[in-house]
C-alpha cells in the first residue's frame, strides 16, 4: 500500500511538470533523468500488478486478463 501511495505522489509530480511544459514538447520524456523516473514508476506499477495477481490465486488467462486491465489503469 505504501508503494501504490509513493507511485501516485510521483505520477502527480510528474503530470504537473508536464502539463507546464510547452506543448511543442513530445508527451513522452526524452531526458534521461526524466526516462528513469518513468522506468521505477512503470516497473513499480508492474510488480504491484503482479503481487496482486499473486494474492488473488490468479491462473493463465485469468492471471493475464488482470495484469493487461492492471497495467492500463493509470
Amino acid at each position: 500500500m505504501e508503494r501504490v501511495v509513493k507511485i501516485a505522489a510521483i505520477t502527480l509530480a510528474l503530470g504537473a511538470s508536464f502539463a507546464c511544459a510547452a506543448s511543442a514538447q513530445p508527451v513522452h520524456p526524452t531526458k534521461p533523468g526524466e526516462i528513469a523516473i518513468m522506468s521505477k514508476l512503470m516497473a513499480a506499477k508492474y510488480e504491484d500488478c503482479r503481487q496482486q495477481a499473486k494474492q488473488q490465486h490468479l491462473h493463465l488467462l485469468a492471471r493475464q486478463r488482470f495484469l493487461k486491465q492492471c497495467h492500463a489503469q493509470p
